[in-house]
């Protein structure tokens, strides 16, 4: 998705939720750097098409900036992008901005995040980060990861998280 341009993105995201026909959810990426402003707009357009619009965390703000300029930047997309539904993913690429417990206790709280997807293979972390959660009763937020092990593991903390 990177290397892609936005109307490539767009058409992507269009044209899976079409085949999808809401059969399953669909959620696509919409932030790949580039002024707040920029990012908020793809997100509100591949969000036409789709069920949730995901925040890349390694793209919201420069590696060497705080968390703190990570969240202020999250909230002026959340204010940008209405009630849009989102999700997160800590992309491993090109480098893994993982979130920190307050951090994701700081996004689940604000009732826009509909699932995290975490790539950590530090089990411990898990727990400790969905640990520190609280989310709307109306929410039943998800949080994902690829390793089959690590999921099982995710899923025994999410009982707790919601």
């Amino acid at each position: 998705m990177f290397q892609l341009s936005n109307e490539e993105r767009v058409e992507i995201a269009r044209h899976v939720a079409e085949k999808a026909d809401g059969h399953v959810p669909v959620v696509a990426g919409a932030t790949f750097g580039g002024r707040l402003e920029e990012q908020a707009e793809l997100m509100k357009e591949i969000g036409k098409y789709v069920d949730a619009v995901v925040i890349i965390t390694n793209q919201i703000c420069d590696m060497n900036e705080s968390d703190d300029v990570w969240m202020e930047n999250v909230s002026k997309l959340m204010d940008m992008t209405g009630d849009l539904p989102l999700g997160l993913y800590e992309t491993p690429l090109p480098q893994v901005r993982a979130l920190t417990p307050g951090m994701l206790a700081w996004c689940a709280g604000s009732g826009r995040f509909l699932f995290h997807k975490d790539t950590s293979e530090d089990t411990g972390g898990h727990a400790e980060k969905t640990g520190s959660c609280t989310v709307p009763p109306s929410l039943q937020p998800q949080v994902l990861h690829g390793q089959v092990t690590v999921s099982e593991h995710i899923a025994e903390s999410r009982r707790k998280w919601v």
